[in-house]
């Protein structure tokens, strides 16, 4: 699905208007799969250098320039308190939208569209501070997947210190600093 930089995800649309998404796309960081709704999947490119951001929060990995845009990458990998090994050429970035904007999701693959009944998902009342930022989790061809709310992508002091460092490599950055789509 993703092997190319121009693939464009298809926008889904939920059964009678619902705001609750069916279609998901799924990705794998380490052992684990996760799924963000695909109505906010704007497209899926392999890795390209990803430049240090300085003075963004540890979950942000750097940024990418794309269409002239910078755009923050994030590694949910800190945010789940792992490590963050170094990048592969095959690791794959989800562009999505976020409530803080457009940014990029660090993944070392992407398992394409997943399907979700219609209905309400696992409540994250019971998880651990880490993984507050899920909205919730199911089971699709008998994996466990963990949904992930992108409207809780970035905590409120997150989001500001990433708005405050993307405006400062925007004023500092030559077009050849930040890494350009192939």
């Amino acid at each position: 699905m993703a092997d190319h930089a121009s693939d464009t995800l298809p926008s889904a649309t939920s059964a009678g208007g619902a705001s609750a998404p069916e279609a998901w796309v799924g990705f794998c960081l380490d052992e684990l799969t996760f799924a963000v709704d695909l109505r906010r999947v704007v497209r899926v490119l392999q890795v390209v250098e990803i430049t240090p951001l300085p003075g963004a929060p540890a979950v942000v990995a750097g940024a990418i320039g794309l269409a002239g845009e910078v755009l923050p990458v994030i590694d949910l990998r800190a945010r789940l308190g792992r490590p963050r090994p170094p990048v592969r050429l095959s690791d794959q970035l989800l562009i999505v939208q976020a409530k803080s904007g457009t940014v990029a999701l660090l993944a070392d693959t992407t398992v394409g569209v997943l399907s979700h009944a219609p209905g309400p998902l696992a409540s994250d009342n019971y998880m651990p501070p880490e993984l507050r930022s899920l909205e919730g989790i199911f089971v699709s061809e008998g994996q466990l997947v963990l949904v992930y709310d992108l409207e809780r992508l970035l905590r409120p002091n997150e989001e500001s210190s990433l708005q405050a460092a993307l405006l400062a490599a925007r004023d500092n950055t030559t077009p050849a600093a930040v890494a350009q789509e192939p």
